[in-house]
């Protein structure tokens, strides 16, 4: 019986171990693909990514995009005024992640992300509001959630 539960158990560490591998492998491939696409696009980019863990994330108002990678933990993304060109693209790739998308009043949003299982609420309360600049969201997400919310106090 002893040999059995070890069995299992080494098991259990080998399936969690080609987990781990399989998903720095995934975010290196990205990695390498948006510094290829970021060298090939003009304008201000920005990139961020958490495996395992919280990050706070400030977008600049001239910023063009940013592409936000999520895995296995939570990423806030922060707005805090509208962006000068009009216009946000936010590039997202979350796997087993919650990606909370704060935005001043006035943002329409064009959301087109690809997945499997994953969650999309847009929380905000001025949905009758004049728009006055667009954040596309695009990308991949897989057993994930993403929230769209206001900024407290605006």
């Amino acid at each position: 019986m002893g040999k059995k539960k070890h069995s299992l158990l080494v098991k259990g560490l080998v399936a969690a171990g080609g987990y781990v591998a399989a998903n720095a492998v995934g975010v290196k491939l990205r990695y390498d693909k948006v510094m290829k696409e970021m060298e090939q696009t003009a304008g201000n980019h920005q990139m961020y990514s958490v495996m395992f863990g919280k990050q706070n994330v400030d977008v600049h108002k001239d910023t063009v995009k940013s592409y936000l990678t999520c895995t296995n933990g939570s990423m806030t993304v922060k707005l805090e005024e509208a962006p000068e060109s009009g216009e946000l693209t936010l590039d997202l790739c979350t796997v087993l992640g919650k990606i909370t998308i704060l935005l001043p009043p006035g943002a329409a949003i064009d959301y087109n992300v690809t997945g499997s299982m994953e969650k999309f609420s847009d929380m905000r309360a001025d949905g009758d509001a004049e728009k006055s600049y667009t954040v596309h969201i695009i990308g991949k997400s897989v057993l994930s959630e993403i929230v769209i919310d206001g900024i407290a106090g605006q």
